[in-house]
């Protein structure tokens, strides 16, 4: 299958549940288009895919995005039966945290994911290789509901907390949302509570990105490439201590990984992250269950292995890789790295630490061609 940027699309098998017949297009959607997303594709996909939707009888409010989280505002206030997202994986991440805000009672919505950003992980998973083949997909109805994970601070028991020199701690106290509401009701516009659609990650996927942002000048790929250099280099080891709830399929559940040396934590609903690498080689977007990566501390040259096996979905066979498919975990840091701004959610800076993650099975519904 060709891709949209030249690759084959993916072929892993992402999906356990059968395709749902749809009854044909939605009667009226609302299109929101990030502007500025891949270098400025959104208003030439609009442009692609107006003329197809509305020949097919489906009458379009177009909503240009104009600040980061206004896709929040927009999916959250949406009156139409269909959520068509023209922009990457961020502004899909926006959206769903628009969704999940609706009041209880309010209309199903459906989502058309149309990608046209720098980062189309979702899409890929879901094998829409083109603009066109989206388009067809919210035309011919048919759907599929896919797995969201839930991060959230609930009644969680914080450990001590070592300082950065490892001699202050402070004492363990219950983990609440207040202490991120600042950070979390600002213009974003984000809840106590954060969803995924694609990473959860911890230790180096949250510092690659802070490190991304103080390097915004070099733009583009360059910035990411850089700061992900600079954190090789820096080769850190993150503290954390991991569990898994019992009942769920886990040799681990019910255990405790405590205060373990990590390289990074991460979880995915998706097979791929990043630069379409598949790094959870076994995960299903409807199995409700969150595929786990735990890597463990290793020297610079063992970090470059990994990801290079990673590339080809073979990191999960060596020593320092631990792999989970778990319905929920938990995670506390316990030296450094928690607080708000800790977690990189969807590739956003968004996440609050100690967390727990739990998946949402079949949380929202999605057009789909197969």
């Amino acid at each position: 299958m060709g891709g949209m940027f030249g690759k084959p699309a993916s072929e892993y098998e992402v999906f356990s549940k059968p395709l749902t017949p749809g009854d044909g297009p939605p009667a009226s959607a609302l299109v929101i288009v990030n502007p500025y997303g891949g270098g400025g594709r959104g208003p030439r996909t609009l442009d692609q895919v107006q003329p197809i939707l509305e020949s097919a009888g489906i009458a379009l409010e177009v909503a240009i995005t104009a600040r980061a989280g206004h896709a929040i505002e927009l999916a959250r206030d949406a009156t139409h039966p269909c959520v068509i997202v023209i922009g990457g994986d961020g502004t899909l991440h926006e959206a769903i945290q628009g969704l999940m805000a609706r009041p209880a009672g309010s209309p199903g919505v459906t989502f058309g994911i149309i990608p046209s950003g720098s980062g189309n992980t979702v899409a890929w998973d879901m094998r829409i290789s083109s603009v066109a083949e989206a388009a067809a997909a919210i035309v011919g109805g048919a759907t599929r509901r896919i797995d969201l994970a839930e991060l959230s601070a609930d009644a969680l028991e914080l450990p001590s907390i070592e300082g950065g020199g490892g001699s202050d701690t402070r004492p363990a106290e219950k983990a609440s949302p207040n202490a991120v509401t600042a950070v979390l009701e600002g213009p974003r516009g984000y809840g106590d509570k954060i969803y995924s659609i694609n990473i959860v990650g911890w230790g180096l996927p949250a510092t690659v990105l802070r490190s991304a942002e103080e390097l915004r000048c070099c733009g583009g790929p360059a910035q990411y490439n850089l700061a992900a250099y600079r954190s090789l280099i820096a080769n850190r080891a993150y503290h954390a201590s991991v569990s898994f709830e019992e009942g769920y399929a886990n040799p681990y559940a019910g255990s405790t990984h405590d205060d373990d040396s990590y390289i990074m934590v991460q979880s995915q609903t998706t097979v791929h992250m990043g630069d379409k690498m598949p790094f959870c080689p076994r995960a299903k977007l409807d199995d409700g269950l969150l595929d786990l990566v735990m890597i463990r501390h290793t020297s610079r040259c063992g970090l470059v292995g990994i990801m290079e096996n990673a590339k080809v979905a073979k990191h999960t066979e060596g020593p320092q890789v631990e792999y989970h498919q778990v319905a929920s975990y938990t995670l506390h840091p316990t030296k450094a790295d928690s607080g708000p701004l800790s977690v990189n959610v969807d590739g956003e800076l968004v996440g609050f630490s100690p967390c727990r993650v739990t998946c949402i099975p079949g949380a929202i519904e999605v057009y789909s061609a197969w």
